[in-house]
């Protein structure tokens, strides 16, 4: 059983919004977007105890009709449901042996806290299951005995006695049951303690780490739940199962030796005294079985420094997330070792906390390594800002949060955008042929992706040199970098394509800045290339230009120049040669800096961005048009 998505209502910065979840789903955003949120509302609906929702927790914009209130709920589609699941759920939710996904909610309404599922059940009683309080319910259940008398529906005097009858009269009558939602929050309890939490442990672990809670010694603690997973249990089980046995063996035993006589004697007199009122009974006593049901054994950890031992908690949150991170390692290198566990869903808010980017990359690394080992049963969901967390491989399991501002009211609620491989490929459909574009997801291309997905805003670049010019000019002008926006090379004009479909599709918005390369027959006649050679580069040239304007929907030319549409700019020749027109003092800058001995001859990117820093005067009006794509206003 895994996670395939939640649908979020009126939780605190989500008034509405799905997102789906896979083996590895990395959530980015601004800060206060809802990241957390989402982590948060899943946490709420595994494992929050009855009222520990409130008022507080409601969206703003959450709709109040004054009678019910408004209402939080959490609906979580699982998918990949295993036979072990189906037993588990039964026949009502599991109607047959080919069933593999499961629907189920929870909600919270002026304090009433309630789980429904998807299940099959008999229409009629779907008004009586919908009854709060026990006196309704035994009134509705009854309407619908005496509507229906064919039915046989047994008399009841308790809401308890109620379900009961109506669950065994749907497991007699499976032809007659219809797909609806029920309540049925007693079979899944609340706060972890019910079916689904036998079958499925989501585990969280927030930013402040509640360092008492997940690393205690509490069987229920982060750590234990992790190591119990990497402990082989079998023959520890077996073990547990016969002295179980044993003992009950053995208190037989002693009941008999020292109760039974006088369990006798009792009985006797009992039945003596029976007979004065009822004649031809007799009564019988006898010691119930012993009731002994190993637990699993308490991980108790505790950290060594020299002679003293202290426990976890009183370690910093630097050590506490090192040590997570040591038994995940652990438990990535080993098989599933705890057969009965169920899946596992590990919802991390900024594993980057406390780890240097070594340790970062490592900690990345393993919870990829435990999320896509099958035999681990573990998905993995973060909240993160790091790009150390977010491979551009995998840009697919991105889900971008962020904040939107509802039209006419005064309230902002969170957004979800995400780029899926197929979306991308329709956008690239007839720009980049499927097997290029196949070749090219872990190409160069993207190697500047995992950053740029974190900026308010992109500019996309050909090369390094460029990106440099931008970010030195930018950073006299209005730095790029505090306004949230990064510029990113993409080794080329034709690696445009890719990563501007997989930004615009998670919502960032993005300019391509091109150069025309019109003056490049002429810098190839001044190296000597044959004529063949230019023709053929100037060719090239124009039809990249006239690609890349139909990819925007503008009109083609030869060498556009300036803006073409609202994310394409194309640059006169290269912009290089721009900046001899529009910051003629870079040049004698970049002259300067070299002399001075902090720069160096040629295409130099550090060089570049240097002189576009410290020259004098202000950049010209192809210059001034990209600069201000990255303005407030334009944003």
């Amino acid at each position: 059983m895994r996670i395939k998505a939640v649908e979020i209502e009126n939780f605190r910065s989500a008034k509405h919004l799905v997102c789906d979840f896979g083996a590895v789903t990395s959530l980015i955003g601004p800060n206060g977007a809802g990241k957390s949120n989402i982590l948060r509302a899943l946490d709420w609906f595994f494992n929050g105890i009855k009222d520990s929702l409130s008022a507080d927790d409601v969206h703003r914009g959450a709709v109040d009709d004054h009678e019910t209130g408004p209402r939080i709920r959490v609906r979580v589609d699982f998918e990949d449901l295993t036979d072990e699941d189906r037993e588990a759920l039964g026949p009502r939710y599991c109607p047959d042996a080919g069933t593999t996904t499961f629907t189920a909610w929870r909600s919270w309404q002026n304090g009433g806290d309630k789980i429904t599922a998807k299940a099959f059940a008999y229409p009629a009683f779907e008004a009586v299951r919908a009854c709060t309080s026990a006196g309704d319910k035994r009134a509705a259940y009854n309407e619908v005995r005496a509507g229906d008398p064919t039915l046989g529906l047994p008399s009841c005097s308790s809401a308890a006695a109620v379900e009961d009858a109506m669950n065994a009269w749907e497991r007699d009558h499976p032809d007659l049951l219809a797909e609806a939602e029920v309540s049925d929050t007693h079979f899944f309890g609340i706060g972890g303690q019910g079916k689904l939490g036998e079958l499925f442990d989501f585990v969280f672990v927030s930013a402040d780490l509640r360092a008492t809670e997940e690393t205690s010694s509490a069987r229920d603690s982060l750590i234990s739940r992790i190591l119990q997973r990497a402990v082989m249990r079998d023959s520890f089980d077996t073990a547990t199962a016969a002295l179980a046995a044993e003992f009950a063996r053995k208190y037989d035993e002693l009941a008999d030796e020292h109760l039974s006589e006088q369990l006798g004697d009792l009985a006797a007199e009992l039945s003596t005294e029976i007979s004065n009122y009822s004649l031809g009974r007799s009564i019988h006593l006898r010691q119930g079985q012993a009731q002994m049901k190993p637990t699993p054994a308490a991980v108790m950890v505790q950290v060594a420094e020299l002679s003293t031992e202290t426990p976890v908690n009183l370690q910093g949150h630097g050590f506490q997330r090192t040590l997570l991170l040591a038994a995940l390692t652990v438990l990535s290198r080993r098989k599933r070792a705890a057969q009965g566990a169920g899946q596992m869903f590990l919802a991390i808010e900024e594993p980057e906390l406390f780890q240097h980017p070594t340790q970062a990359r490592a900690f990345a690394s393993v919870l990829r390594s435990i999320a896509t080992d099958r035999e681990q049963k573990t998905q993995v969901a973060y909240a993160t800002h790091s790009p150390h967390f977010v491979h551009p491989a995998y840009f697919d399991e991105v889900r971008r949060i962020s904040t939107v501002r509802a039209t006419g009211s005064d309230y902002t609620y969170a957004r979800v955008t995400q780029a899926t491989v197929d979306g991308a490929e329709q956008a690239l459909a007839g720009f980049l042929a499927a097997k290029t574009l196949a070749r090219r997801w872990d190409q160069v291309c993207l190697k500047y992706l995992p950053e740029a997905l974190f900026a308010e805003g992109v500019i996309l670049v050909e090369g390094d040199e460029d990106a440099a010019i931008l970010e030195g000019v930018g950073g006299r002008v209005n730095d790029l970098a505090v306004s949230g926006y990064c510029v990113a090379p993409v080794s080329g004009k034709s690696n445009m394509y890719i990563p501007f479909a997989i930004l615009k599709l998670l919502g960032v918005p993005t300019l391509m800045v091109v150069d025309n390369d019109s003056g490049c027959a002429e810098r190839m006649r001044k190296i000597g290339r044959p004529e063949d050679k230019v023709a053929e580069a100037v060719e090239a040239n124009k039809a990249s230009n006239r690609k890349l304007c139909r990819f925007v929907g503008a009109n083609e030319e030869d060498y556009p120049t300036g803006s073409v549409g609202a994310n394409l700019v194309f640059v006169p020749d290269t912009l290089e040669t721009l900046l001899a027109s529009e910051l003629p003092g870079w040049d004698l800058t970049r002259k300067e800096v070299i002399e001075q001995g902090r720069g160096v001859e040629g295409k130099n990117a550090a060089t570049y961005a240097l002189a576009a820093r410290e020259c004098q005067g202000e950049p010209g009006e192809h210059l001034a048009r990209i600069l201000n794509f990255c303005s407030p206003a334009a944003a």
